[in-house]
């Protein structure tokens, strides 16, 4: 009993956060009386979910959202289905409290917070200046997390063909409304040893094809999405400052000219064979683990989604991703062994900056946050190409062995008796 009441803390703050923005969003005098403590708000609030109603209302009438350059629509076309579930009929409000709240359990049923310090752990998380972001604009982010970690949770339980398929077809849909998940499938792909990795590779395969399809769709994308260094992250983030920089002090030198981009792309390219070859190199550090089921894909999904929108630049609350790997970070940390202990705790301290860190920083604290940025994904790249090389069998009765003697000995008194 006394580990639910634990996880009953993340789970209050997690649903107060959500009830008080729901709160502030019926009514602007209040709004305007609380939105001091909330620097970054906007009016509406659950601002992104109520542009998205307004957009499928807007759809209904046959208007061309990505075809007009005035419009704020940014989404693939396939989320405009979303009025055939009548969505656009509720208020923005109440469908943002319902997010909120399905990702605040969604959160929970990740990190299991079930003793003290994941309980503490995953508030937090939960109230961090990212989720909050999140959890403010009522993103469809919200809502694709909660997709993400139960096709992860199916995948860890398919013992046959039937709950892979399952996973790979929920992973499919998630991407199909934003591109971002695919990177989902390419870490399952990367992953899955066994015959079932044809079903990773064919839902691959289908996103690749339904991306060719509405590549005109795509480049209206691009053109609607901006790259701000304010409240976002991704290697292209760390380089548009250098970019300005150059040009405006060098406007008459090859310095000027220079694409901060492909820069960045190229940077990134290099830092992530690095961190593939080191995690080689370190596998053998890895071979005698033993991991839940759950945490192996719940990893191979969060570290594919966040190292591949590293590549370009996301609003913070994306980072809610990351949470997806923590819970083998979390094994990996309290493991036997120097280098494998160091690994995770690094990546982990590195991913917790980018939670906390303010959406408006000095410069030398905007390069602080970004190194800390670049660690955390170098860290899960080399996590994943160590656990690709060393192929550590998940035992799970031996894990869940390991936890019951772990939780027995935190509940016997230092120096007391057993019998």
């Amino acid at each position: 009993m006394r580990r639910y009441l634990y996880a009953g803390i993340p789970a209050l703050c997690g649903t107060a956060v959500t009830l008080w923005f729901f709160n502030l969003a019926q009514d602007r005098i209040i709004w305007q009386s609380w939105s001091h403590l909330i620097p970054f708000g906007v009016w509406p609030v659950f601002s992104d979910l109520w542009i998205t109603l307004q957009h499928l209302r807007e759809a209904e009438t046959g208007a061309d959202l990505l075809g007009d350059p005035k419009s704020a629509f940014a989404y693939p076309r396939a989320v405009l289905a979303l009025r055939y579930l009548g969505l656009h009929h509720f208020p923005a409000a109440w469908l943002g409290l319902l997010q909120g709240t399905v990702f605040s359990f969604a959160v929970m049923l990740v990190l299991r917070p079930f003793t003290p310090r994941r309980a503490a752990g995953t508030a937090a998380f939960l109230l961090s200046p990212a989720i909050i972001l999140g959890f403010e604009r009522g993103n469809l982010d919200l809502s694709l997390f909660a997709l993400c970690a139960g096709a992860a949770w199916l995948w860890s339980r398919c013992e046959g063909s039937g709950r892979s398929k399952l996973a790979v077809f929920a992973l499919i849909g998630a991407a199909v409304l934003k591109l971002y998940p695919v990177f989902g499938l390419l870490g399952g792909a990367i992953a899955e040893s066994s015959r079932r990795r044809f079903y990773w590779i064919a839902g691959l395969s289908t996103v690749g094809i339904y991306f060719y399809t509405i590549r005109s769709d795509l480049s209206f994308v691009r053109q609607k999405v901006p790259i701000m260094t304010t409240s976002s992250w991704g290697s292209l983030v760390s380089f548009v400052p250098l970019e300005a920089y150059l040009d405006r002090q060098y406007p008459a030198t090859w310095l000027a000219s220079i694409d901060g981009g492909l820069l960045a792309l190229m940077t990134y390219g290099v830092v992530f064979c690095a961190a593939v070859l080191a995690g080689n190199h370190v596998a053998g550090s890895f071979a005698n683990l033993r991991w839940r089921p759950e945490e192996w894909c719940y990893y191979w999904v969060g570290a594919g989604i966040c190292c591949g929108c590293f590549a370009a630049a996301n609003f913070a609350y994306r980072w809610a991703f990351a949470l997806l790997t923590l819970p083998l970070l979390l094994r990996a940390a309290h493991a036997s062994g120097a280098l494998l202990v160091s690994w995770a705790r690094i990546t982990i301290a590195a991913m917790f900056i980018g939670f906390i860190a303010k959406f408006s920083l000095s410069p030398a604290l905007f390069a602080a946050v970004q190194f800390a940025n670049w660690v955390c994904i170098s860290g899960l790249v080399l996590g994943g190409s160590a656990l690709y090389f060393a192929r550590p069998r998940v035992d799970k009765l031996a894990v869940e062995a390991a936890d019951s003697t772990e939780t027995e000995a935190r509940a016997v008194p230092a120096g007391a008796s057993r019998t």
